[in-house]
């Protein structure tokens, strides 16, 4: 394993750390702050990694969450974080076909952030974490392919959790 391998990982794991640490924050404000933090490690990582298309997708999410720290998240603002990030990705994107996997994911998130649907958006992201997966394959990102794998279970069993709570 290269050195670059081992640090692009490293670095990726501290975002990780941050992100099963979200689960202990109990505003949403906090979480953002603190999902800003974990962006840039995982942005940082994958950028290590050669991943750009990760990288332009951490770096547009940092500036979403500041977007929804301080104002309302408006279709306005979906439609600018959606172009920003197929616009960035189709300049400066290295990856080719699989590095639109992250972009798309994204995208659709930024879609779908603001929906009371819980099912829906868990859905979605077990869906999204299986396109981040096949993307860090590509870019020999063991740690988000763990992460991706487990959050992507995690959100299924959230679904048969909120489906039998509904039904009772």
């Amino acid at each position: 394993m290269t050195a670059q391998i081992v640090l692009g990982n490293g670095v990726f794991f501290l975002g990780a750390v941050i992100l099963v640490l979200l689960g202990l924050i109990r505003t949403k404000k906090n979480i953002l702050i603190a999902q800003i933090l974990q962006e840039v490690f995982m942005g940082v990582g994958m950028l290590i990694l050669g991943g750009i298309a990760g990288f332009i997708v951490d770096t547009i999410s940092i500036f979403r969450n500041l977007v929804c720290i301080r104002w309302n998240y408006t279709l306005k603002w979906k439609l600018i974080f959606i172009g920003a990030q197929v616009g960035l990705y189709a300049a400066f994107g290295t990856e080719g076909l699989y590095g639109w996997l992250p972009v798309v994911a994204m995208c659709l998130f930024a879609w779908y952030l603001d929906t009371e649907n819980v099912i829906l958006l868990k859905v979605l992201i077990a869906v999204m974490q299986l396109m981040w997966l096949v993307y860090d394959i590509s870019i020999v990102n063991y740690v988000g392919m763990v992460v991706d794998v487990v959050s992507a279970v995690t959100n299924v069993v959230g679904i048969f959790l909120v489906r039998k709570k509904v039904k009772s």
